[in-house]
């Protein structure tokens, strides 16, 4: 196997992790969303709650074992310096500055609708409200860069 070839198959392996654990994450994200969307406006029956309790822990486990290959893989890069060439590239840094400002972003953008819709409603669960920014801004950094390293 040659080295380019290599880095190239390894590069596919991580991407195809990544992707799936963005994929994963945000049908998390959306569950969790619109359980949060309906809960606030107090038309959430038992049954479309434990729906969607267990979407999102059938989730979990997804998310977790992504998390944990992609630290492998991470690992394994770091310690070949062949591999080590995809997490030094320059196009994919600038690629995570950016997908930082976009999850800010979408993070500041949660918080203002939120706080424009607790002038009208009562949003009594504040961790909820908390947890739906910060996952807004995890999905959108993660999001934004997939699709950034997709062109």
């Amino acid at each position: 196997m040659t080295p380019a070839s290599k880095i190239d198959e390894f590069e596919r392996t991580y991407r195809g992790v990544y992707s799936r654990f963005v994929i994963v994450f945000l049908v998390f994200s959306a569950a969790w969303l619109v359980r949060f969307i309906v809960r606030t406006i107090g038309t959430l029956p038992e049954w479309l709650d434990i729906g969607f309790a267990v979407i999102l822990i059938l989730t979990l486990p997804a998310q977790f074992y992504s998390v944990v290959r992609l630290s492998a893989l991470r690992k394994r890069g770091q310690a070949d310096a062949e591999l080590g060439v995809l997490f030094t590239d320059e196009r994919i840094q600038a690629h995570g500055k950016a997908a930082w400002m976009y999850g800010f972003i979408a993070m500041a953008s949660v918080l203002a609708v939120l706080g424009a819709i607790s002038v009208f409603a009562d949003l009594k669960d504040t961790n909820a409200v908390i947890f739906t920014a910060l996952w807004a801004g995890f999905g959108a950094y993660h999001l934004s860069f997939v699709l950034m390293e997709r062109r």
